[in-house]
């Protein structure tokens, strides 16, 4: 199991973070997922066999949120 702690801009309220942490949840391959609004911050432990973190960073894009590098 891997971990990945993305800094994530756009979340502003708690449906923000039922909706990441929900999308991210179904994903094959990720096994748990925290968003925090306080520290803007994704936490996702995934499997890197059957998901890919360029996989997990694309799908947060696709909800509309950003990724700070």
């Amino acid at each position: 199991m891997t971990r990945v702690i993305f800094q994530v801009e756009g979340m502003h309220c708690e449906k923000c973070v039922k909706t990441i942490e929900g999308h991210l949840g179904q994903l094959q391959g990720v096994s748990a997922v925290t968003a925090s609004l306080k520290n803007k911050a994704v936490t996702i432990n995934y499997n890197p066999d059957e998901v890919s973190e360029d996989v997990l960073r694309k799908e947060i894009d696709d909800l509309g949120y950003d990724i700070v590098a």
